[in-house]
């Protein structure tokens, strides 16, 4: 993560696969990352880029969580099958 305040970069140890990214525009400046592509787990996580700047702390500042999707058109997390 580059710190243009500073000019210097950062690493920010994920513990989630990384691919496409979206910084939100919140109080957090939270960035958010999709699965890191083909076999990959199906997930999406977010730094609290904010938090880290702060601190420096990879772990506290990132979360994940399961990708929301659906196959049976039901909404919710689960494994049932269409039809």
């Amino acid at each position: 993560m580059y710190d243009p305040k500073t000019g210097k970069w950062q690493h920010v140890d994920t513990c989630f696969p990384t691919h496409h990214l979206y910084f939100a525009k919140d109080a957090n400046r939270t960035l958010w990352l999709s699965q890191g592509g083909p076999g990959e787990r199906p997930l999406i996580g977010w730094v609290n880029t904010k938090l880290f700047l702060e601190t420096g702390d990879s772990a506290r500042s990132q979360g994940w969580t399961q990708n929301p999707s659906t196959t049976n058109g039901n909404g919710r997390r689960d494994r049932a099958t269409p039809g």
